[in-house]
């Protein structure tokens, strides 16, 4: 997923996760949208609100990846099936400009 997202948009060279500037500290307001997990191996749909914490001031690509397939490649959101969300300060992408990702200012 992350690897796939990189490989198409990404401006050459490896994908590098290192930096650790990034990280998703919280969950808040959490709604359970469906049944909820009802048997092992099944799935739940949620919406949360979620506290991002950065200790840099210039980061590009800044999304947050969510595994959807139960991670069977051992790799979190690398590759696989995955949902990925933006901060909110993303602007949304539009035919003329579809830019996915911008820094963390805005730019």
């Amino acid at each position: 997923c992350m690897l796939d997202v990189y490989t198409k948009f990404g401006q050459g060279g490896g994908l590098q996760c290192t930096a650790n500037d990034v990280s998703l500290a919280n969950a808040a307001n959490i709604n359970v949208t469906d049944n909820g997990c009802a048997f092992p191996g099944d799935s739940v749909t949620f919406t949360a609100d979620f506290q991002v914490v950065v200790t840099a001031g210039e980061r590009h690509d800044v999304g947050i990846y969510f595994s959807l397939d139960g991670d069977p490649n051992g790799d979190g959101a690398y590759t696989g099936d995955c949902l990925v969300s933006t901060p909110p300060y993303a602007p949304a992408p539009t035919p003329t400009n579809p830019r996915l990702f911008w820094d963390l200012d805005g730019t």
